[in-house]
């Protein structure tokens, strides 16, 4: 059983990607996931004189994170050099490895310590449909606490259904986070506006409740919170207060015109990088795969006892039903 099969980690070997590898390592440790190293160089920046030279560089320092990764008790990564425009050829490469993740890191501090987002990461994040996960420089990778602000829609369905499996797989607490957006009120002499807002406010968390139906919570450390006012101003605003180790958000995807932004709501929490996060798009980067094959009976039940830990009953039961028609009388299934 899989549930995320490839990462992709690209890497400009500093010492800020030591946080992106060892979130890599800890993330595939979890999920039994290959890790892919990609490095990228400008295709302006190589002369023929000292191009065997840089390339033997970047191979030096690929074999000091190979040896990284597999003295963690990983298998030994793919590595990939590739020439070109570092966005351009990240998003390029996920697509052709067809990964279920990208993992970078977030960029340099600002002189007032917050962390800004990188160019690269930041047109990555844009263009690419694959979930990014963006590591914060000094960062732990324990992830015990989970934000995952929701707004109902489909991409924060997305968005609370990754939070979950990583929830249970790293054992973490998550914080559902849902803002109320109250109708602005100019003057004190307009109750009736005051009295809309309650109605509106019963109903927004009447469908917080029904959404919140949608999913498997059992056996999970949840915590739901309703804030009113701007969203990304109490996202941020939770953050500070709550500290997660991780935000989880879901973006908008857009095309056409607006294909630079990744949702206003997003783009604005995401901007000075307040923790490490993680942004789905158009797709999950945890993704149900059982194996086809004919197995033994104890892979089978363990198959099914780990489903059950995360969350998937009827796929549980499914392999709890092959072990019985190989041994009706199994008695674990």
């Amino acid at each position: 059983m899989k549930l995320l099969y490839k990462i992709l980690v690209p890497t400009d070997f500093s010492k800020r990607s030591k946080n992106v590898i060892d979130t890599a390592i800890k993330v595939a440790e979890k999920f039994d996931s290959e890790i892919i190293l990609l490095h990228v160089i400008p295709t302006d920046a190589v002369k023929d004189p000292v191009n065997d030279l840089i390339q033997s560089i970047v191979e030096e320092h690929f074999n000091k994170l190979k040896n990284k990764i597999v003295k963690a008790g990983r298998p030994e990564p793919q590595t990939m050099l590739v020439y070109g425009s570092s966005h351009e050829e990240i998003v390029r490469i996920a697509d052709y490895k067809d990964v279920n993740i990208i993992i970078m890191g977030s960029g340099k501090d600002a002189e007032n310590g917050h962390y800004s987002l990188s160019t690269i990461t930041g047109k990555v994040m844009q263009k690419s449909d694959k979930p990014v996960w963006v590591v914060k420089h000094g960062t732990t990778q324990h992830f015990k606490k989970i934000l995952c602000p929701v707004d109902f829609s489909d991409p924060s369905h997305r968005a609370l259904e990754n939070a979950i499996h990583l929830a249970r797989r790293f054992d973490s607490e998550v914080n559902i986070l849902t803002v109320f957006e109250p109708i602005d009120i100019y003057t004190e002499e307009l109750d009736f506006v005051w009295e809309e807002n309650d109605h509106l406010l019963q109903e927004f968390n009447q469908k917080f409740q029904d959404f919140l139906k949608k999913f498997n919570l059992k056996k999970l450390k949840v915590t739901t919170t309703v804030k009113s006012g701007e969203p990304h101003e109490q996202i941020l605003h939770t953050i500070k207060n709550y500290k997660p180790d991780l935000l989880i958000m879901g973006t908008t995807g857009k095309t056409g015109l607006s294909k630079i932004l990744i949702g206003s709501v997003t783009e604005r929490v995401t901007r000075e990088v307040p923790c490490s996060f993680v942004t789905t798009k158009s797709k999950n980067f945890i993704v149900l795969d059982i194996e086809s094959k004919i197995k033994d009976i104890d892979f089978h039940c363990n198959t099914g006892k780990q489903l059950l830990k995360d969350g998937y009953i009827d796929e549980a039961i499914g392999q709890f039903h092959v072990c019985l028609r190989m041994n009706s009388l199994h008695l674990p299934a």
